[in-house]
């Protein structure tokens, strides 16, 4: 008992004499330790007993000294006894890091950590229930064992944001290392990217070895070359029970045996959505352009492959190797293929896998002929569901119908690129694209390639998220296929009204941006893209979003609401001029327009700035006389949006006009001839009702006693009954 007193009273003693002081601060979130100079941060890597407080470092720092530091036996080789160890990691496996790290507009250059032996390297070796921000590392050198990464080696129950490695170098010496974290559990990873060379072995990526554990990768970017051996990736190594989304790699990876995917080695009960590879993809056997091996209930959705894959030995495919018990969805993948047992799409697809609209343009090549596959072994009740070849890329003749092997007999369609635009709902996931989008209105042209709605040939920008009347934050991934040097990216943004143009130019090194944009008058719309201009002052734009400084706006800007005639049956047809977290609509039916009955849900596009058209069928033995239309948001929020009558096929938006609208006190309805119109609250319910004054054009309402909310107003005109739709907002 004595022994374990004084193990821990020299413990006490150890962490008090290292309790030393830095440039200011006293380590509280509201005056957090100042971090000024490269001794502030030895200070702080050598002070285990202050690795929970706040720190915040001011002023850039050039880690030069780092490479002298530390001299000692850095790899338990007697040879060299002698040699700088560097950088003493702030956080070991003995004790975490779990404390609050960011800095303000600057960064660290030149650190060199040369551990080869020792396990959870990086600046940060361990953290666990920490944040860390906008941390910047230029030119690091960082070398360990397992889990090693520049930023963090050992990322546990944490968050880690706006951070950047470039130009860097990181050495594993054994499994999960990454140019960013080398293994992450139950943590998050936003707004960040990486660019620089990895050596790793196992569980080896561009950005992070090894995540698990619900973590989550989002709106991140790697541009790398990578050189492992197994299990690896891009830009993930493993990804076990986590997500990965918005995120974006480009460079090459070069692994020595199996399981090697542009974007992700080992794929394992998990997510991964909105994402590009654009990285080259080399090993033994079982490459992916996308992804090694998507497995364990894994579902790999929205995302797009354009790196070449080569299989020195076995099997290779231009997206999938191997997908075991797992979906693939909405995916494309354009790269060249080559392998002895090559497929354009997916590798070995088997144990009740399923994929789902997914497209192929990429050459295969076995080295003998020019076989066209593009599932090479397809067993075990696996399904595809509307797969094409890309018949302008292959052309393929009529004669030629070896390009599937498959145990269950199904066939993959041939398109054109004009068939295919035919072909796919391209408001949801697909698109066609030219080579400039002018933002107006809102759609790209139709004389391109493929491509995914997120993901854009020159930049891609998302939706803006609203932070108050007058700021929002874009966020954007920029994608430079122009083949010049990149001089400047950046948003530009003006009033629909206007013709003039405002540029926000930002660093053109980063690939992922999230920027807030402030100082918008308020009751405006406007238009906002990401852009990138070459060297030679060449521009090329992304898809445009609107942005909508109005409060309250409807979350669907219906523009029409009526019936078509087919014979004896009908169609509902509405259409939208732009939608906001619209999740679903939801068709009701009545014979009375009094009492409801459930007809049937149509999903919605989400978030859209674009014209959409939506058509539901109805067949004679089960029509109504009156259909109600609602919509439904992500949140669960409902708003009505009309009534159409199909006896008359009269719309819901008639000739009468209501003002002004949104409104806070008052309404005025102009032009409406009945008796009396009714209002209706978003749930349907019957909130009041009015007398029209036909003597004159203008009927106005009270509403003063309403509350904020969207409502309808109905009236009956000739003994058909209509409606308009408006808010309230106060």
């Amino acid at each position: 008992m004595k022994t374990i007193t004084a193990i821990l009273v020299f413990l006490g003693i150890s962490f008090f004499l290292n309790a030393q002081s830095y440039s200011g601060g006293n380590g509280t979130e509201s005056n957090p330790f100042i971090i000024k100079t490269y001794d502030d941060l030895v200070t702080l890597s050598n002070s285990p007993g202050q690795w929970h407080y706040y720190f915040k470092q001011v002023l850039n720092i050039d880690a030069s000294e780092s490479q002298n530091a530390n001299m000692g036996d850095h790899d338990n080789n007697p040879l060299t006894p002698n040699e700088p160890m560097g950088f003493s990691p702030i956080g070991n496996s003995f004790l975490a890091f779990t404390g609050h790290y960011e800095t303000k507009d600057c960064f660290i250059s030149n650190l060199y950590i040369n551990r080869p032996k020792q396990e959870n390297v990086g600046l940060f070796g361990k953290v666990r229930y920490a944040s860390l921000s906008e941390i910047h590392l230029h030119q690091a050198f960082v070398e360990g064992g397992q889990n090693t990464g520049a930023i963090v080696g050992d990322c546990g129950y944490s968050v880690v944001t706006n951070s950047v490695v470039e130009d860097s170098k990181v050495y594993g010496n054994d499994e999960n290392t990454g140019l960013f974290v080398g293994i992450m559990n139950d943590s998050e990873i936003s707004n960040s990217s990486v660019g620089g060379n990895l050596y790793g072995k196992t569980n080896a990526g561009g950005f992070c070895g090894y995540m698990y554990g619900s973590s989550v990768i989002v709106s991140c970017s790697a541009d790398v070359s990578t050189q492992t051996q197994s299990n690896s990736g891009g830009f993930v190594g493993l990804c076990f029970d986590s997500q990965i989304n918005l995120c974006y790699v480009a460079g090459k990876i070069s692994g020595s045996q199996n399981l090697i995917g542009g974007f992700c080695g080992i794929s394992n009960n998990a997510e991964i959505s909105n994402c590009v590879s654009n990285c080259d993809a080399i090993g033994r056997e079982h490459v992916g352009g996308f992804v090694g091996g998507n497995q364990n209930s894994s579902l790999v959705r929205n995302s797009k492959s354009s790196g070449s894959t080569n299989a020195t030995f076995g099997l290779a495919a231009g997206f999938v190797a191997v997908n075991d018990a797992s979906v693939v969805k909405n995916s494309y993948s354009s790269g060249f293929t080559k392998s002895q047992n090559p497929a354009s799409f997916v590798g070995v697809n088997q144990n009740s896998s399923i994929i789902h609209n997914c497209y192929a343009s990429g050459f295969v090549s076995n080295g003998i002929d020019e076989s066209r596959y593009f599932c090479y072994s397809n067993f075990d009740i696996s399904k595809f569901w509307n797969p094409y070849l890309d018949m302008n890329t292959h052309e393929i003749s009529e004669d030629d119908d070896v390009f599937f092997s498959d145990h269950n007999n199904q066939t993959i369609n041939m398109l054109t690129t004009q068939e295919f635009a035919n072909k796919f709902n391209f408001s949801n996931e697909w698109k066609i694209d030219g080579l400039k989008n002018d933002a107006e209105p809102w759609v790209s042209n139709s004389n391109g390639r493929p491509y995914l709605y997120f993901e854009d040939f020159s930049v891609s920008n998302g939706e803006a998220f609203k932070l108050d009347a007058s700021k929002f934050r874009l966020s954007a991934q920029f994608y430079n296929t122009t083949g010049g040097t990149v001089a400047t990216k950046g948003f530009r943004y003006k009033k629909i009204s206007s013709s003039n143009w405002m540029y926000v130019n930002l660093d053109a090194k980063s690939v992922v941006f999230a920027y807030e944009l402030s100082g918008l008058l308020p009751d405006q719309q406007y238009i906002a893209q990401a852009f990138v201009q070459s060297s030679d002052g060449d521009y090329s734009f992304g898809d445009a979003i609107r942005i909508d400084t109005r409060e309250n706006t409807l979350p669907v800007s219906l523009t029409d609401f009526f019936v078509e005639y087919y014979n004896r049956d009908v169609e509902l047809v509405w259409v939208t001029a732009s939608e906001i977290n619209n999740d679903y609509f939801t068709i009701e039916k009545s014979d009375d327009a009094q009492s409801w009955e459930y007809v049937d849900d149509v999903v919605g596009n989400g978030n859209t700035n674009y014209q959409s058209e939506y058509r539901y069928k109805i067949n004679d033995t089960d029509r109504a006389r009156y259909y109600r239309l609602s919509q439904t948001d992500f949140d669960g929020t409902s708003v009505d949006l009309g009534i159409v009558n199909v006896k008359t096929n009269v719309s819901n938006e008639t000739e009468i006009s209501i003002y002004p609208n949104p409104t806070s006190d008052f309404i005025n309805i102009k032009d409406c001839r009945g008796e009396r119109v009714y209002i209706y609250n978003s749930l349907g319910s019957l909130i009041s009702d009015y007398n029209i004054d036909n003597e004159n054009d203008i009927t106005t309402i009270d509403l003063r006693n309403f509350e904020v909310g969207y409502y309808s107003l109905m009236f009956v005109d000739c003994g058909e009954i209509k409606s308009k739709q408006f808010a309230i907002v106060k």
